[in-house]
């Protein structure tokens, strides 16, 4: 595909930093991409209003290969802990935390979620203020994968 087919955005802005006739080196990361193929190029402003294009970079965004619930951390928590998860594709996705008993404390997430490596927040004094300190177990469940991992949370 050449540059003229692709139908280009604007990822972000980088301004420069003064006038120099030495190198200068900038970067900018665009956030938040889902698997996919994604060309670049910079568009250079002189002061003067001029411009020209660089040449262009390709890249292939691959976030994540399977199904995947990692140990939520810290654990114990106290009352904040993270849990990520990769997802190989988008996916209904529902997470969820059970006491001992195999009771629903709480539904963290359910729903659509974009291809890729996510992390969520979670609070308990905020979502289950009345949790007593404990084992507790939080489930995924993405397409036909579900795992369950244990956390401890300790007040």
């Amino acid at each position: 595909m050449s540059s003229e087919d692709m139908s280009w955005r604007n990822a972000g802005e980088v301004f420069a930093s003064g006038n120099s006739n030495s190198p200068k080196h900038y970067s900018f990361m665009d956030k938040n991409l889902e698997a996919n193929f994604y060309s670049y190029r910079l568009k250079m402003i002189d002061n003067d209003g001029t411009f020209e294009y660089s040449n262009e970079v390709h890249t292939e965004i691959n976030l994540a290969d399977e199904f995947e619930l990692s140990q939520n951390y810290p654990n114990p928590f106290n009352p904040e802990t993270i849990i990520t998860y990769k997802l190989p594709e988008k996916s209904h996705v529902a997470l969820q935390i059970f006491n001992i008993l195999g009771n629903e404390i709480a539904e963290i997430i359910n729903e659509e979620k974009s291809a890729g490596v996510h992390k969520v927040k979670v609070d308990i004094s905020v979502i289950a203020p009345e949790l007593s300190n404990g084992t507790y177990f939080y489930r995924l469940k993405a397409g036909n994968y579900t795992e369950t991992k244990k956390m401890i949370y300790l007040k």
